[in-house]
Order: C-alpha cells, then sequence, then structure tokens
C-alpha cells in the first residue's frame, strides 16, 4: 500500500513540474528554438530569398528593399544578410596576384562538348571498286601484283573467252550484210532513175539497209559490254575485209587506286561478276563510329549542312598522331543489339598510314545549342539538388541567385535559365560564399 501511495505522489509531481515547464519554455525561448523557427517567425515578414507565393525568385530590387527586425536594409545587417541570401565580399579579398574570390560574366555561346566515341576504319566505298570479268573465260595475263599503284585505264588482266569469239562473229556477219545492203540500194536507186525498176523496189532495198545498219550497231555494242574496243573497226569502210578475231579481251582499272586484294593467276576460270581484284583510292578513308541514342542529337547537329569538320581521329599504331575528318553521315536505323547508330566520318589519309580494319578513337565536337549562356563551372553551386551563382547586388554585396544548369563542358556550365548575358558572378572562391549564406541551416536566424 505504502509503494501505491509513492508512485502516486510520484506521478503527480512530474505532471505538475511540466505544467510549470511550458509557460517558462515559451518566455524564454519565444515561441520555439531558433533553429525551428522561420524568417517570417522572427522578422515579421518573409525572407526574400524564398519566393513570392508562386515560387518565383524575387528580384534584385526586392531583395535591396527587403528590411530586417533591426529596421535596415537586410542586406546589409551583419546579423541577418544571409537570411536574404546575401554575402560581402571585402574588396582585399578581390584583390593580389593570387584573389580568393574572382568575379566573371556570364557569356552567349555555350561550351562546344567534345564527344568521345570508338570506331572502326573502313575504306570509302566513293573510291573503291571489284574488278571482275564481263565474260566467262580463262585468265591469260596478269599484269599487276598486289599492293601496287594503278594508274586509271591501266591494264590489269587479259581473259580469253569462246563467248568474245561468238559475239566478233555476229558483228563480222553484220558488217558485211551491211556492205551487200548498200551495193543493193545504190542499183536500185540507178535503175530507179532510168526508169527501169519500180520504186516500190528501191523502198524495199532501203529499208533492208537501215536493218542492216541497225543490226551492226547492236552487234557493236554487245561486244562493247564485253569489253571489246571496235572504235578502229567501226570507222573502218565496211567493204574492207574484217579486222582480225580479237584473241583476249584486256580488263583496265576503272580508277586510280592501289590493289588491295587479288586472286587472278594465269589458267583460272572466271566468271562474270565475279571479283578477281579490289582496288581503293586509301588517300580517303571512312570510319564508322558507334553513336549512343543520348549522344544521338548531337552528331546530327554536327553533321547537319555540312558542318561535320574538325572530328579528331586516333589510333594506338600511331600515338601522337592525330588524323582530321569531318562527320558526313548518320545512319537512319539503330542497331537493336548494340542500340547504337552508325554515324560516318570523312578522314584524309594523304599518307595512307590508316588501315581498313584498325579500331580507333574518335572526338567529335559537337555544337553548341543557339544562343545558350555559360559560366564558369565552379561559379554553378548545388543546394539540395538546386544548382545557383552568386550575383553581384551593390557595391561589395553578392546575392544568392538560382539558375537553370545544362551541360558542363571544357570548364564551363550551360546556364539555361536564372540569369543573362554580362551578369557578374562570383567563379573563384564562390565555395566561401556559400558556407557563410547557409548559415541558417546551422541553427542561426534573425534573433541573433
Amino acid at each position: 500500500m505504502a509503494r501505491t501511495k509513492l508512485f502516486a505522489l510520484a506521478a503527480t509531481v512530474v505532471v505538475i513540474a511540466a505544467v510549470a515547464w511550458w509557460p517558462v519554455r515559451w518566455i524564454f525561448f519565444a515561441g520555439g528554438e531558433p533553429a525551428e523557427r522561420d524568417c517570417a517567425t522572427a522578422c515579421g515578414e518573409p525572407c526574400p530569398q524564398d519566393g513570392d507565393s508562386a515560387g518565383a525568385p524575387l528580384s534584385l530590387e526586392a531583395v535591396l528593399a527587403q528590411k530586417c527586425e533591426h529596421e535596415i536594409p537586410a542586406y546589409q545587417c551583419d546579423l541577418c544578410r544571409y537570411e536574404v541570401g546575401v554575402v560581402k565580399v571585402p574588396a582585399a579579398l578581390l584583390s593580389g596576384p593570387r584573389p580568393l574570390v574572382r568575379i566573371a560574366r556570364v557569356a552567349k555561346g555555350a561550351p562546344a562538348e567534345t564527344l568521345v566515341l570508338t570506331g572502326v576504319v573502313a575504306l570509302n566505298e566513293n573510291t573503291a571498286v571489284h574488278v571482275s570479268s564481263r565474260v566467262r573465260g580463262v585468265i591469260a595475263k596478269v599484269s599487276i601484283d598486289l599492293g601496287a599503284e594503278a594508274a586509271e585505264g591501266v591494264e590489269l588482266f587479259a581473259v580469253e573467252s569462246a563467248e568474245i569469239g561468238q559475239a566478233f562473229a555476229a558483228w563480222t556477219k553484220s558488217r558485211a550484210l551491211l556492205a551487200l545492203a548498200r551495193k543493193t540500194v545504190e542499183r536500185e536507186e540507178s535503175l530507179f532513175a532510168r526508169g527501169v525498176s519500180p520504186e516500190h523496189a528501191l523502198i524495199a532495198a532501203r529499208t533492208e539497209l537501215e536493218r542492216e545498219q541497225a543490226a551492226v550497231a547492236a552487234e557493236a555494242h554487245a561486244l562493247a559490254v564485253l569489253g571489246v574496243s571496235l572504235e578502229a573497226a567501226g570507222a573502218a569502210d565496211p567493204l574492207s575485209a574484217p579486222p582480225p578475231l580479237p584473241p583476249r579481251v584486256i580488263v583496265r582499272a576503272p580508277l586510280a587506286g592501289t590493289v588491295l586484294n587479288k586472286h587472278a593467276v594465269p589458267g583460272e576460270l572466271v566468271e562474270p561478276g565475279e571479283s578477281v581484284m579490289l582496288i581503293a583510292d586509301l588517300r580517303t578513308v571512312w570510319v564508322w563510329a558507334d553513336v549512343y541514342e543520348r549522344d544521338l542529337e548531337g552528331m546530327l547537329a554536327l553533321a547537319a549542312g555540312g558542318r561535320g569538320a574538325g572530328v579528331t581521329v586516333t589510333v594506338e599504331a600511331f600515338p601522337g598522331r592525330a588524323f582530321q575528318g569531318a562527320c558526313d553521315y548518320v545512319a537512319a536505323i539503330m542497331d537493336e543489339t548494340t542500340r547504337t547508330v552508325k554515324a560516318r566520318i570523312s578522314v584524309a589519309n594523304p599518307e595512307r598510314l590508316l588501315r581498313p580494319g584498325m579500331f580507333c578513337r574518335v572526338e567529335a565536337p559537337i555544337p553548341a545549342r543557339g544562343d545558350t549562356l555559360a559560366a564558369p563551372a565552379e561559379a554553378v553551386l548545388e543546394d539540395d539538388g538546386a544548382a545557383f551563382v552568386f550575383v553581384r547586388l551593390k557595391d561589395d554585396y553578392y546575392v544568392r541567385r538560382p539558375v537553370v544548369k545544362g551541360r558542363a563542358l571544357g570548364g564551363k556550365v550551360e546556364i539555361l535559365q536564372g540569369v543573362e548575358a554580362g551578369t557578374e558572378v562570383v567563379a573563384g572562391g564562390a565555395f566561401l560564399l556559400k558556407s557563410d549564406v547557409l548559415r541558417e541551416k546551422m541553427g542561426a536566424g534573425c534573433a541573433d
């Protein structure tokens, strides 16, 4: 019983103490811990850095006009200025050979991004050709070796073919019939002039002449398609003896370049369209680079309008050497396996050092987007994921202003929203100002 009465007495004392403590706490702490109060409770009006009711930051004029509880402009109050996001920067911090704080200006012209890609060197398909025979036959002679430089029109190899003989025989027969048709027309014209032969006989002779002329032209074209040149024979008089049968057809280089591949030997049987040699001009090559989806917009902007110059290609085989090229095409289809799009870079290769098949590193300068602004990277700070800068407010005072940042490239950061071109911002030493203006997060308030 005594123990129960003792517990009841203790509980009563605790309740009385709690009731008595509340007014004392209210008197001494004036409504709450300083760290828990907002500026509106302490000063009686909202802080400018909190913005208006819509969440937009107040203008610099509003910050200058804001007063604190000491009845002076808040930005000038040594106790309250950080509550409005203002920091004072003495002139001594801005002077000297190595100033602690450095001022810069926001300028137009966002930095160009250098996109690093991997690629493979390939032939320039516009200056490469697979050489083949136009007829089925046997290679009679090979006139050039692997790796040799071939001038345009130079003889590569010769092919003997029965098909050529048949075509040449048909052309020779047509020439003979053409000569006969011309003789017939001459005779009918003479007879018709003397009134011996009727007109319809002359007309029939002329028709036959035109038919034979067309046949000769067709047979000559067929020989030309097979690769047999009949320029001299075509200029000869059809009544003269036909030229000797060409024993073989000569295959010549369609363009100048290096013989990269050759599998032609005398006695080898070749078929029409079968590649016998590969010739390519290696003074320019293509590099196919893999572009991920996140970088596609930049590569399309680089290739658009012929502005793709300035791309640099390097390979392990030649350290310290850089090859210049231009991006002139971005593929329209994405590889579903690698999730990349191929971009083509045309690269000058005058010394023929780049070999098709080499892996390479590609550095592509992605152009800036429009009139985007840029500021030094050290000027853009973050607090709870929100980016901001310190801009000049007045005299030695700088105020925190929220910004929307873009890409961070080459020591600069794109500023998409928040400040205008020409605005002075704190660059070097901005972290010192951040430490001062964020004191309120450590428990300071207007009541200090």
